[in-house]
């Protein structure tokens, strides 16, 4: 079973911020990051912006790098019938009850745009980035 983490970007500092948990308290979203003390009370408690919380998949890239819902991977696939090997950016996004790959490169059109299962088809992937720190690599559903 994999670890339930989430990360999200921090109000104050624009970082990301690791958790396992956090909150909405009306207003503003928390993440509640559990300090070396027992007592809940010495957990540090950060704002974030809530549309950037993302989970992590349960995956890690080549790299060893942890992949999260939102990410950016670069992943290479071969095209019948010749196996010709090529190169194109995904979006890591929850849909439908599952971890999915969205098409997103703006230099690959041709790629296979319907949302794949993450599970099955990935040999080599690399996180190249995040839909926030990386928008230029996105692309709307029209592929414009």
């Amino acid at each position: 079973m994999r670890e339930i983490k989430i990360r999200a970007i921090s109000e104050l500092t624009n970082d990301w911020i690791y958790s396992n948990g956090y909150y909405f308290d009306g207003i503003n979203y928390w993440f509640i990051v559990p300090s070396d003390y027992p007592a809940i009370g010495f957990a540090e408690h950060h704002m974030v912006k809530g549309g950037t919380i993302g989970q992590f998949t349960g995956l890690v890239d080549n790299l060893g790098k942890e992949i999260y819902e939102d990410d950016i991977v670069n992943f290479h696939y071969q095209v019948p019938p010749e196996g010709e090997v090529r190169s194109t950016c995904l979006e890591v996004v929850f849909h439908n009850g599952a971890f999915v790959q969205e098409h997103c490169n703006k230099l690959d059109p041709e790629y296979y745009q319907e949302t794949k299962d993450i599970w099955y088809e990935w040999d080599e992937v690399v996180i190249v980035g995040t839909k926030y720190e990386n928008p230029g690599l996105l692309i709307n559903k029209k592929g414009e």
